[in-house]
């Protein structure tokens, strides 16, 4: 009886390691030790932005739906592996083989393709998502554009410059253009990165044509102006300028007054102190201040 059961047993054993034996197996033909990130950019689309979009490592059943910043990861991707994107509400359906080790992966999708740079991520460690980067996203009338650079005159009425490489996107409705395509009056919508005190543009939106066609004016020309305060109200600004004359400028619900990054209301302007204007000026002559900053409230007026 006693031999009957620990013939039984033994059995048992057997079984379950030939059991664990085939789980291990099975494992690692679907799974690897790979740890896969990267970011993808919608291009060639009406809708640029890459949420939404399902990415799933073909044959593992991993699989996630992007977020706005376009960033994904995955851990265990076995050698090889296949990427699919997919999106049902445009119809993106595209797939793009991984090599073993790529690193951060740099993804262009399109509607029917998916391509991919690749940057060699330094740290060794595994299991570290990918740093996300902060977007910085502008409006505005395009004042100058080069193949390195736009020049834009923003909603919030300050001209901002932003740099422009060869892995910026460009697009107008589904077109891809290139840097040499932009032109002024254009509006567009850019979606930037800072290093420093620099913008980079990682994606350019354009809106619509050259104020040419009659699709956008051509932005209003910026003067600026440094001088001592005359007088000062809700709605108009005197200053005696540099250039020893006395300036007349409209105050309008959209200027923008300030001292350091502290907001000042234009009635509380005093003669006296010196500023900085920098303002348009209609075919009338009218000047209106688009920003005046407050430099200095300790002199005296003339």
């Amino acid at each position: 009886m006693k031999l009957r059961q620990v013939v039984v047993l033994v059995l048992v054993v057997m079984m379950l390691a030939a059991c664990n034996s085939r789980h291990e197996t099975m494992t690692s033909s679907s799974y690897g030790n790979e740890m896969l990130s990267g970011q993808v950019a919608v291009s060639g689309m009406p809708n640029g932005s890459p949420a939404g979009v399902e990415v799933s490592v073909r044959g593992t059943g991993m699989a996630m739906i992007l977020p706005e910043s376009g960033e994904f990861l995955f851990a265990g991707v076995p050698p090889g592996a296949q990427l699919d994107f997919r999106r049902r509400a445009d119809g993106i359906e595209a797939s793009m083989r991984v090599d073993a080790g790529s690193g951060f992966l740099a993804v262009e999708l399109t509607k029917t393709t998916a391509t991919a740079s690749t940057k060699k991520s330094t740290s060794r460690r595994r299991g570290v998502s990918p740093t996300r980067e902060v977007s910085y996203e502008f409006e505005g009338l395009i004042l100058e554009a080069t193949a390195a650079s736009l020049t834009m005159f923003t909603s919030h009425q300050v001209e901002q410059t932003i740099a422009i490489v060869p892995e910026t996107i460009i697009r107008h409705g589904q077109t891809t253009w290139d840097a040499a395509d932009l032109a002024k009056g254009m509006r567009v919508h850019v979606k930037s990165k800072k290093d420093g005190e620099t913008y980079t543009a990682v994606q350019v939106i354009v809106q619509n044509e050259s104020g040419d066609d009659g699709d956008a004016p051509a932005p209003p020309a910026v003067t600026e102006y440094e001088g001592t305060v005359r007088s000062a109200s809700a709605t108009t600004l005197v200053v005696f300028t540099s250039h020893r004359e006395e300036k007349t400028f409209t105050i309008g619900p959209d200027t923008v007054v300030r001292k350091g990054q502290t907001a000042v209301k234009p009635e509380d302007i005093q003669a006296g102190w010196t500023v900085h204007v920098k303002a348009t000026s209609d075919a009338g002559g009218t000047a209106t201040a688009t920003e005046v900053i407050v430099q200095n409230t300790n002199g005296k007026g003339h």
